[in-house]
């Protein structure tokens, strides 16, 4: 394998999480790190809505996800938001760069999550309107993932199947799967 950074390599969408709390000034530093991302005349159109915990709004946030999820992420100690702002405040227009803009952020996010000692597994298995009701999100933002993000955790005591899903090896596609010089092939 080529030398990639190891909080690229390292990066794994856990499913064993602990509940242990996250400082604020962690949490702050994950948004702070998505606030930098690149982004098309630079809109800027990706919003976090995240509950913790011990937020009461937390278990409403548990019910917005599919039966699969829920089994594991209500261990993780953040529920995160990915909103992309659609429609354009210059010109009241679709932004088509809005989900790539929004994605390039929580990459970033993400990584400053790793490099803080953190797991965030992004998960499209929701109920979107519920979450938008939930969030009084306005027209013209898209829900994209809901993401758990904790701790970790090092117990044994969770159900096997998550257990072997942890420890399965991850797979890619080949470099040569997804890059080609000048067209596409297949």
């Amino acid at each position: 394998m080529k030398s990639i950074h190891e909080l690229i390599l390292n990066r794994r969408s856990t499913v064993l999480f602990s509940d242990k709390p996250i400082a604020e000034n962690i949490i702050e530093s994950l948004f702070e790190a998505a606030r930098w991302a690149p982004s098309s005349m630079n809109q800027q159109p990706w919003r976090f809505i995240f509950v913790v915990k011990d937020n009461p709004e937390y278990a409403d946030w548990l019910v917005c996800l599919n039966e699969k999820n829920r089994e594991w992420a209500r261990h993780s100690f953040l529920l995160l938001l990915t909103v992309a702002q659609i429609i354009s405040d210059s010109n009241n227009k679709e932004n088509v760069y809005a989900v790539h803009d929004t994605a390039m952020a929580y990459s970033n996010l993400v990584f400053q999550a790793i490099s803080s000692g953190l797991s965030a597994h992004p998960m499209g298995g929701f109920d979107k309107e519920k979450i938008r009701q939930l969030t009084k999100l306005p027209n013209g933002y898209e829900p994209l993932t809901i993401a758990a993000i904790g701790y970790k955790s090092d117990s044994k005591d969770f159900p096997s199947h998550l257990l072997e899903r942890e420890n399965s090896i991850r797979k890619r596609k080949s470099v040569a799967e997804i890059s080609f010089m000048g067209q596409f092939q297949q």
